[in-house]
């Protein structure tokens, strides 16, 4: 007997206590079923089909995001931004999922926060740890995937997080800064990807590389940032072609403005309260939703590419900013 668009009131007389408590577990996450065969115990027409009758005999071994290689941004100078709200809220919601996670960064010490604020929110000591280390390091890209590999076993999926920015014009751009956004936006991002891919292919997992608007959008003031974040897109897009003949999927988000601390660092002039709220109420009119992103927005956008439900979505560069990038170029090409 096959119900059709089940809800958990209707459920609870027809099945288990057990199978009960795992959908509404499930649909706790947003993630119901549109339909239940309570014979067989699993859904039609949805891909939660196999990870519920997986979960019946191992909890562990049917989960969509199993395993998680997702890292924090590095930036020469300043704290590891794992601390950073938007990677942070990665590491939290993908807690919630139940993934595997390695999280690395510059900051042990932050690095540890977070791996706390991970256990508190339910995930497991034994599915979570921590490496730290300089993305830009060829060294340490190497330590983090062995530590990755030797911990969990395997490798189902990678973020690429960095990123870091500097509000230059092209004429006041130091070779410094210019070789800094390069290398934290893009070289480390490729090459630790590149030693990724055998992995990956392995288990046909897939990438999801952090890009910006910016990437897609051309913005005065942040010439240096867009061009890095440009090179994540078409990376993205390359790398898919590439990748799709071994069953690997590799996709991009590119938020708009987000509540984080990329905009609050030492070279910005938004490092006082006051004068960030200032900068939140002007983005807040530049996206046609009404409101700037907070990290959720992009974590979920992140485990959805991830997941088998975007299992046919592959070179895909998607926008999280509240159709900001829908609008004319006189509110799109400005960042302040």
């Amino acid at each position: 007997m096959v119900t059709p668009h089940c809800t958990a009131k209707e459920l609870r007389p027809r099945v288990s206590n057990g199978l009960m408590k795992r959908w509404q577990h499930l649909t706790m996450y947003g993630l119901g079923f549109p339909r239940f065969d309570e014979e067989m115990f699993h859904c039609c027409h949805c891909w939660y089909r196999d990870w519920l009758i997986s979960w019946r005999h191992n909890p562990d071994s049917g989960h969509v995001l199993y395993r998680l290689l997702l890292r924090g941004e590095a930036k020469r100078g300043f704290q590891s931004r794992l601390t950073n709200k938007c990677s942070k809220g990665n590491a939290l919601h993908f807690s919630k999922l139940r993934a595997r996670l390695c999280l690395t960064g510059r900051n042990i010490d932050n690095l540890q926060k977070v791996v706390e604020m991970c256990k508190k929110a339910g995930l497991e000591d034994s599915k979570i740890t921590c490496v730290p280390g300089e993305i830009t390091s060829e060294d340490d890209r190497t330590k983090i995937l062995k530590h990755t590999i030797q911990t969990f076993g395997r490798l189902d999926v990678l973020v690429n997080n960095a990123g870091t920015i500097t509000y230059s014009t092209t004429t006041d751009t130091t070779p410094e800064q210019y070789d800094e956004m390069m290398n934290v936006n893009t070289r480390s991002q490729f090459f630790l990807t590149q030693a990724a891919i055998p992995y990956l292919k392995e288990t046909r997992g897939n990438i999801v590389n952090v890009s910006s608007i910016c990437g897609q959008r051309a913005m005065a003031a942040v010439t240096a940032y867009c061009m890095s974040k440009a090179a994540m897109d078409s990376f993205t897009e390359c790398l898919a072609l590439e990748l799709a003949p071994f069953g690997v999927r590799v996709n991009a988000v590119n938020p708009g403005t987000v509540i984080s601390m990329i905009t609050r660092r030492g070279h910005s002039a938004y490092q006082k309260e006051e004068d960030y709220r200032k900068f939140l109420d002007i983005q807040t009119t530049k996206h046609p939703i009404g409101r700037v992103g907070v990290p959720q927005d992009v974590a979920q956008a992140i485990a959805f590419l991830a997941s088998e439900q975007a299992s046919f979505i592959s070179g895909q560069i998607m926008f999280v900013d509240g159709a900001r990038h829908c609008v004319s170029s006189a509110v799109t090409t400005s960042v302040k």
